[in-house]
């Protein structure tokens, strides 16, 4: 195997980075995040999520825990849960066409994760609340207008902009943290995006001045969001110093406040920075295939030889 093309190449491209990212610096006001201090409740909500396509259905498993930690400083006092320590996964079959599978299993993924931030902030009231990943639907979320799920798309942006309004109206702090983003919202480049430039750019502690999420409003998921569309913003903060940047979608303008509790809160090592209390909601809600071909292998031992229950053939394939 020859691999020097790709060292090369790389290198090129690193280079490339490293001078567009001192181009950058110039450019861009740059700024700091303080340590957050006092007495603070921040929930944080993460979902667990098996899907596949059996014949012409999609089976999937799912379940959303908010964990909820009580800081004073950053000396954990107190931790909570909702709807409870462990949940018990749900189960849907559903009869569906191919082209639309994903669409629908992001739907009804997203839909559970926000009925339990809803729960959470009912429960708990908590200072701040972040969700794992960002707080627009991604574009492949978004089904054409004539879709059988285009009802399921606008349900679940009501329950968005629910959760929106239950924030807003309790003074409670929005955001998505996005884990590993591909996003070009501040690097206007084919080959390079945010994180890559902003690596180099920002040291520990450091943010970029946040922009609007988009400024296209007529964007299927923000034009949805009626009135709160303008109000989500994005930035990126460095927390470990061998770490990427993370993105921050939030919503409001208290930037100051969102990068003070991200950088507190997600200090875990140099190389890896992310909120504790999602890093325990996703423990507590994880799943994967072996809770898949439990179920799958339940079904199809009551059912025996039924071609609905068919796997499609490439998941059958020995190679």
């Amino acid at each position: 195997m020859n691999i020097e093309p790709i060292i090369s190449k790389l290198k090129r491209d690193s280079s490339q980075i490293l001078e567009f990212a001192e181009k950058f610096k110039n450019e861009n006001e740059i700024m700091k995040a303080n340590l957050s201090e006092g007495k603070i409740t921040i929930c944080g909500v993460d979902g667990g999520f098996v899907s596949r396509q059996v014949s012409s259905s999609a089976l999937i498993i799912r379940r959303a825990v908010a964990t909820c930690f009580e800081y004073e400083g950053t000396r954990l006092i107190n931790a909570k849960f909702f709807p409870k320590r462990r949940v018990e996964p749900e189960i849907i079959f559903e009869s569906i066409e191919h082209p639309e599978f994903s669409i629908f299993s992001n739907l009804k993924r997203v839909e559970m994760e926000i009925n339990t931030a809803i729960g959470a902030v009912e429960r708990f009231n908590p200072d701040i609340l972040i969700l794992d990943g960002s707080i627009v639907l991604h574009p492949s979320s978004v089904p054409s207008r004539d879709s059988k799920y285009y009802n399921l798309f606008l349900e679940v942006s009501e329950k968005m902009r629910e959760l929106y309004k239950n924030c807003l109206e309790n003074n409670i702090i929005l955001i998505g943290a996005v884990e590993d983003s591909n996003g070009r919202k501040f690097v206007d480049n084919e080959f390079m995006n945010d994180a890559n430039v902003l690596y180099h750019v920002l040291s520990e502690g450091e943010y970029v001045v946040p922009k609007r999420y988009s400024e296209n409003i007529d964007l299927p998921a923000l034009s949805e969001m009626g009135v709160y569309s303008t109000q989500i913003n994005t930035t990126y903060l460095k927390v470990g110093k061998y770490d990427k940047p993370l993105r921050i979608d939030f919503f409001g303008s208290d930037v100051e406040k969102v990068t003070s509790i991200m950088y507190t809160y997600s200090r875990i090592t140099s190389n890896y920075s992310y909120p504790s209390v999602l890093i325990e909601a996703d423990a507590r809600a994880k799943l994967t295939d072996i809770e898949f071909k439990m179920v799958y292998g339940t079904i199809r031992d009551r059912l025996g030889i039924n071609p609905l229950i068919f796997e499609l053939r490439r998941d059958k394939r020995a190679i």
